[in-house]
């Protein structure tokens, strides 16, 4: 197994944290006090989107090798993110 990982800024419009690719699953983490709402598709909204909690350290993890978006619903938040690869 290898590991990647990198940090996003995202914005109150949809921000794409990271691309499809041959990913086994993925850990995000918000780095302070915004929610940012993660979906699979640029049209991500506050209202559609997963919650990641606006508290550091807050973290989810998704088995996915599909393109994430991210959105907060003011300002900006960053995250970080670990992609596991076979």
């Amino acid at each position: 197994v290898s590991a990647r990982s990198n940090q996003v800024t995202i914005n109150a419009t949809a921000t794409q944290i990271v691309m499809a690719n041959a990913r086994r699953g993925i850990v995000l983490i918000n780095h302070g006090a915004v929610d940012v709402f993660i979906g699979f598709s640029s049209d991500v909204t506050i209202l559609t989107g997963l919650l990641l909690s606006g508290t550091k350290g807050t973290a989810v993890g998704l088995s996915t090798n599909s393109t994430i978006w991210g959105i907060v619903s003011a300002g900006t938040q960053v995250i970080s993110y670990a992609e596991l690869f076979d």
